[in-house]
């Protein structure tokens, strides 16, 4: 009967169909065109704005805002029903509906495919290493808390804070399994410093601290040290290489020490006009004077008078700089370790009430101060520290066993090292000391670690807080609440592989007549120790993957795991990093592509009886042409 229905018949036969029965409206209303344009124009709009976000932070914030939001999701669910709802609303489907019906589904697919494979699916990372062996570890881009429930167990929460940064005016308040607490997330930090504190130890016996804070004007710089007497590993401290810091319980006795040849502590005020005035300061080691030869001159010429400073040292090896160049900044002259600085200078020297004053800014009798030193040794300097009588600290400054510099101090005073204009501020002074490791976020000059959240233990029941820790990717720590403890831990997510893969060689070719790399080529062992499991070698280098386990069915039905060169550490031709994909949604994906192109392919070339009715069309019109012969 319906074989015969001309279009207007299944027209009418739908209307009634749906006049007539509550689920076909519905399912009419689900499939309309209005809701099918309201959700078509909605997607590249978001897909619009989630662009603009990925390009003005990161793919992250678009994911989290946009890609992965819950709205968004569920505004392709509503478009599969919408989909689905408009092939039911042609029931029963006829020839001419296979196109249609191909192309609807194809979508679907594809949608169900991002859906699983965002849902199942992952993309990590893996870095191996020749020497290390085999691994079966990934690093997934995203970031989790492992928080220790009230039944002692681990539970994993994604917890992405470079999309959604916690804060003190916006935390994140989770619950924790089987307790009645709650863990409040309120900072987080891309760059977390680790400093050292110095407080008093509980426990007997520890040993005598003490926390210094050595700054230095010329160079802009502080430094905080912490130092134990009975801690060997904390008991000293390298100063950036050049010298030394120790902290012990009394100081040694260096009277014995010989001085060491050349010593010089000398001072120059150096005239334009007149002959220096050689000054030896007063030190143990009674220096000789340096027979360095200092000179004032002024350069005259493009109107203005600049001084500069011409040094010549005892083998007659000369200097130029120019004074308001160098001024209070230390030099180290040529040909030995003696070290200059230009303490002062003024343009119209005079002498009064004893104090060097400048009387005008005119270069009439300019005149400069100069400092020479040099220890006579290339050993390095050694600043020795102990606790002293009355609550002070003693200090002695030695170069090659011979001391050149002691004396004492309090806490909250400051003595200079001798190291430039570098001087040392005593913070804290302890008999019984700890030395405690702080975490806090990098601050301007500081070189941040990895980066962190900070986190406390709530009650809601009590409005008890415990006390906030900074918790840096990659480490735990134990939240306190009282006598109550919970561990968290937080960082990249781990994975572990159904099998392992093992570096076996890593090659970097170049281009012929250059240092520039061509290819990276990495020849990879996969081991499936499972019953049953296989081991094969393959060949991973730019644009040619690998897959693992192999086969085709494997590959096609999205079970294989997708290897591809990612990263190479130029310092150590040993090491290479992989991008790993896995994707289960793949099955969908290539099974809605191909029906999609086959259903358009059906509906524009492929029309059920569109031959025949372009031969009737032909033969109607060549009947009109005959006839009008």
């Amino acid at each position: 009967m319906r074989e015969h229905w001309t279009e207007k018949d299944w027209r009418q036969f739908y209307e009634q169909r749906r006049q007539n029965s509550a689920v076909w409206q519905l399912i009419h209303l689900l499939g309309s065109m209005r809701l099918a344009m309201v959700l078509l124009l909605t997607i590249p709009v978001a897909c619009a704005v989630a662009t603009i976000y990925e390009s003005k932070f990161n793919a992250q914030v678009a994911q989290a805002y946009v890609y992965k939001a819950p709205w968004f999701i569920f505004w392709l669910a509503v478009l599969c029903i919408n989909l689905f709802a408009v092939t039911l609303t042609r029931w029963p489907w006829r020839k001419k509906h296979t196109g249609f019906i191909l192309t609807h589904y194809g979508i679907i697919l594809l949608l169900i495919g991002g859906a699983v494979g965002q849902k199942k699916g992952f993309e990590a990372s893996v870095t191996l290493h020749k020497q290390r062996g085999p691994t079966r570890q990934l690093v997934v881009n995203r970031t989790i808390l492992q928080v220790e429930g009230g039944d002692g167990r681990a539970q994993k929460i994604l917890f992405p804070v470079e999309a959604t940064r916690p804060s003190e005016r916006k935390p994140r308040i989770l619950r924790i399994p089987d307790s009645p607490l709650k863990l409040v997330v309120d900072g987080y930090s891309e760059g977390l410093a680790e400093s050292v504190e110095l407080v008093e130890s509980p426990l007997p016996n520890t040993g005598p601290g003490v926390a210094l804070e050595f700054s230095s004007s010329m160079m802009a710089q502080t430094l905080p040290v912490a130092l134990m007497a009975r801690v060997a590993e904390n008991s000293t401290h390298e100063f950036f290489g050049r010298a030394e810091i120790r902290f012990l319980e009394e100081l040694p006795d260096r009277s014995g020490a010989k001085p060491p040849e050349g010593v010089i502590r000398e001072s120059q005020m150096v005239f334009e006009k007149y002959a220096p005035v050689v000054t030896t300061r007063e030190t143990p080691e009674t220096p000789k004077p340096s027979n360095y030869r200092l000179a004032l001159v002024l350069d005259r010429e493009g109107g203005e008078a600049v001084p500069h400073l011409i040094v010549q040292n005892p083998q007659g090896h000369r200097e130029v700089f120019e004074v308001r160049q160098v001024i209070g900044r230390p030099i180290t002259l040529h040909g030995d370790n003696t070290r200059m600085v230009v303490k002062d200078y003024w343009p119209d020297f005079e002498l009064k009430d004893g104090q060097a004053i400048s009387k005008s800014d005119q270069p009439n009798n300019p005149a400069v101060l100069v400092m020479l030193d040099n220890d006579g040794t290339d050993a390095k300097p050694l600043l020795e520290l102990a606790p002293a009588p009355e609550g002070k600290l003693a200090y002695q400054m030695s170069r090659g066993g011979f001391v050149v510099l002691r004396g004492t101090a309090a806490p909250g005073e400051s003595f200079s090292v001798g190291w430039a204009d570098w001087t040392a501020k005593i913070n804290r002074l302890l008999p019984n000391a700890l030395l405690r490791t702080v975490l806090h976020p990098a601050e301007k000059g500081e070189q941040g670690m990895l980066p962190g959240i900070r986190a406390h233990l709530y009650d809601p029941k009590t409005g008890q807080s415990g006390p906030s820790q900074w918790v840096p990717s990659g480490r735990g720590v134990v939240l306190r609440l009282g006598e109550r403890t919970t561990f968290i831990g937080f960082g990249l997510e781990v994975i572990n592989l159904p099998f392992t893969l093992q570096l076996l060689s890593f090659e970097v070719p170049r281009y012929p007549g250059t240092n520039k790399p061509s290819d990276f080529r990495s020849t990879v062992r996969f081991a499936d120790d499972r019953p049953g499991g296989e081991s094969i070698e393959q060949l991973i280098h730019m644009n040619h993957p690998a897959s693992f386990p192999t086969g085709f069915w494997r590959v096609a039905m999205g079970r294989s795991f997708k290897f591809s060169q990612a990263n190479w550490n130029p310092e150590d031709l040993d090491e290479t990093t992989l991008q790993v994909l896995y994707d289960p949604g793949w099955p969908f994906k290539w099974t809605g592509s191909a029906a999609l192109c086959l259903g358009i392919a059906i509906m524009f070339y492929f029309k059920p009886g569109s031959g025949s009715s372009a031969a009737k069309r032909r033969r109607v019109v060549v009947k009109k042409v005959v006839s009008t012969r």
